[in-house]
């Protein structure tokens, strides 16, 4: 059950991911199947959302809707309650696993999502600073006129974070957690000052 507001900013960039799982899931013949439960105020903004989405759902304003987001205590949107054939919750909400994993989330059983955290733990262990803040080709940072400073010869002089600013979308939480990771490895690296 995929509980939902067109108005709101993150369904409207959670429901083409979910778009994309859900095909590539039929495409491979899996039984998956998903009904939006839409909690759309305005009929317009319930047609607009549907008929994005290539599943069933509830009609709009349906009483069925916030009795079902009371039984599931919904909290945040998008939440997709995932329910088994014996019609029993088998995950609350997997909207953030799509989010992280994609598809490798499926079957969003518990041993899927026991791998997945020991998947994340072995990133974590091997992360570096320069893997946190080096992309790509962005080997570098900036000072203030703007020229580029290559990251290693940043590493090799002392290191303070003053602002960190992080212009990728990411959830609160999980801004906080990686701000936090790299502050404690800029301290690490100062007190050692084993900076490479």
């Amino acid at each position: 059950m995929y509980f939902s507001i067109h108005a709101h900013r993150m369904c409207r960039e959670f429901t083409p991911k979910l778009v994309e799982l859900y095909k590539r899931l039929k495409e491979k013949g899996e039984n998956f199947e998903v009904v939006l439960i839409s909690l759309n105020s305005e009929e317009k903004h319930f047609k607009e959302s549907f008929e994005t989405m290539p599943w069933l759902a509830l009609p709009f304003k349906d009483k069925s809707c916030e009795k079902l987001a009371r039984y599931f205590e919904l909290r945040t949107i998008p939440n997709l309650v995932i329910i088994g054939q014996d019609g029993k919750t088998l995950n609350p909400n997997v909207a953030e696993l799509i989010e992280d994993h994609g598809i490798e989330a499926y079957p969003f059983t518990p041993e899927k999502l026991e791998e997945l955290a020991e998947i994340e733990k072995a990133k974590l262990e091997s992360q570096t600073l320069e893997s946190v803040l080096v992309n790509g080709e962005n080997d570098f940072v900036i000072d203030k006129s703007g020229s580029k400073v290559i990251f290693c010869s940043v590493l090799t002089s002392h290191v303070v974070i003053a602002l960190l600013s992080i212009t990728c979308l990411l959830s609160r939480i999980e801004f906080i957690s990686k701000g936090i990771f790299i502050i404690q490895m800029v301290c690490s690296l100062i007190r050692s000052e084993c900076l490479i």
